[in-house]
Order: C-alpha cells, then sequence, then structure tokens
C-alpha cells in the first residue's frame, strides 16, 4: 500500500509541471459579463454574407474606427451533426479553421468586401466575424484598451479568458448549411451575437439571419 501512494505522489509531481506549461483558452458567449451600457460608446458591426458553392462574399459597416481589421474564420461541424441541435446553435464547431481572411474599415465605414473560400460544399459551417483588441493598430488599442478594457455592452461583446487574463472581443456569428440545403447557396445571411441566437426561438433566428441589405 506504502509503494503504491508513493508511486501516486511520484507521478502527481511528474505532470504538474507539464500542466503549468500548458496554455488553457476558454471563451464563454453566454456568460453575462457586467459591462458599462453607454449608448453613445456601442459598437456596431453589421455583417452578411451571400453564399456561393464554393466561395462566400463578405460585406461589413460597422462605427469601428478606420483602419480597424475585422477577422473571419470559417469552422466546419462533424459530418454526423444533429441537425435540430445544429440550426438552435446548441453545438459548438470543429476547432479548425478550414478558412479565414481579414479586411479594414475604410473612411465610410465599410469594410472592403473579401471573399472567403468554402473548402467542401457537403458540410455545415460555422461563420465568424471577430473584433480582437490585440490585433489592432496603437491607435485603436488606445480608444478601447490593449484587451478591450475600455470596451462597453455591444451586441456580440463576448470574453476570452487566455490562462489567468481576460480580453473583451466582438464576435459574431452564422451557421452555413450545405450546398444541397435549403439556404445552402444563394442566401443572404446576417450574422448575429451567439448569445441571442442561443436565446432566440426559431422564428427569431430566421430574422436574427435572414440579410435585408
Amino acid at each position: 500500500m506504502l509503494f503504491r501512494r508513493l508511486k501516486v505522489i511520484i507521478f502527481i509531481l511528474c505532470v504538474i509541471p507539464l500542466l503549468n506549461g500548458c496554455r488553457v483558452v476558454w471563451v464563454d458567449e453566454s456568460k453575462d459579463e457586467k459591462f458599462e451600457h453607454n449608448p453613445d460608446k456601442e459598437i456596431t458591426l453589421d455583417t452578411n454574407v451571400k453564399l456561393y458553392r464554393n466561395k462566400l462574399l463578405i460585406r461589413s459597416e460597422s462605427n469601428l474606427p478606420v483602419g480597424t481589421t475585422l477577422e473571419f474564420h470559417l469552422k466546419p461541424y462533424q459530418d454526423d451533426v444533429d441537425t435540430i441541435k445544429f440550426e438552435n446553435y446548441d453545438l459548438e464547431p470543429q476547432d479548425e479553421v478550414s478558412a479565414s481572411g481579414t479586411s479594414k474599415i475604410r473612411e465610410d465605414g465599410k469594410m472592403e468586401s473579401i471573399f472567403v473560400s468554402r473548402p467542401d460544399e457537403g458540410k455545415r459551417y460555422r461563420l465568424e466575424v471577430v473584433f480582437d483588441p490585440r490585433n489592432q493598430s496603437k491607435d485603436v488599442q488606445e480608444r478601447f484598451g490593449t484587451r478591450g478594457e475600455l470596451m462597453v455592452f455591444s451586441k456580440g461583446v463576448t470574453t476570452v479568458a487566455e490562462g489567468s487574463e481576460k480580453v473583451t472581443i466582438i464576435k459574431k456569428v452564422v451557421n452555413i448549411k450545405k450546398v444541397g440545403e435549403p439556404n445552402g447557396i444563394g442566401a443572404k445571411l446576417s450574422l448575429a451575437s451567439l448569445k441571442e441566437l442561443k436565446e432566440a426561438n426559431f422564428l427569431e433566428k430566421i430574422q436574427l439571419t435572414t440579410s435585408s441589405k
């Protein structure tokens, strides 16, 4: 018994240094954070996507400063993902990024339109638009903080924790169906905050993700 306990202690002592060297990153996009609510400083980020067979055309308008960089990530779902859970945003996509791109906000408040490839028309995806203060110019960081600490409440605001530090970002999403499914091609969709989509009923989800522009 004493020998077994000694083996356990030795194992724990060996594993702890490995765990200390690991970087843990998690995202809580549905948690209510106590951000200051100031409508005059609220960030607007209106993004829509037009679906083509092998590519996605993305446009965006925002009150973010000129030169702000927006990031786009296309993440695949498992092939056997449950359709209802997919449509209800109850399941997260895989961590891998199948395609990505960046663009900047112009003086007119619009983003330079970009195309992001759709690698597999037989897969379902989630498209994300992200404003991350860590990846911005010094001028933008002075306004919102290097880790988003000066940001006020806005739709899509969420907290990313990297180790013991927290970063505030803006993220909006939309799920994209296969080409052979309804609205899987030719549709024009809007991106919305994940928190809104999770809380919305079926009809409200349609309204949130249906683009009028």
